[in-house]
């Protein structure tokens, strides 16, 4: 799960990228408020199908900057 603070109401997009670069995931947040925010991602792709194990970024996308964060997916 990932956590992030809004400090004014704004839209946001969610894009999960692997390590050649492709978006396999964007899920399209709509306008969130400011404060705490969360997002969980249960590790599909766009497609629904399960990611590979490996490295992933998560771009968090909003109206005025975007956030990155470098995941490992290491399935049970």
């Amino acid at each position: 799960r990932i956590t992030y603070e809004l400090n004014t109401e704004t839209n946001v997009t969610v894009e999960i990228v692997d390590m050649r670069g492709r978006i396999v995931r964007r899920d399209n947040l709509g306008r969130l408020s400011a404060g705490a925010q969360g997002y969980k991602w249960n590790a599909t792709n766009a497609q629904g199908t399960k990611v590979s194990e490996g490295a992933y970024v998560i771009r968090l996308i909003t109206d005025h900057e975007t956030l990155t964060e470098q995941v490992l997916y290491l399935p049970n």
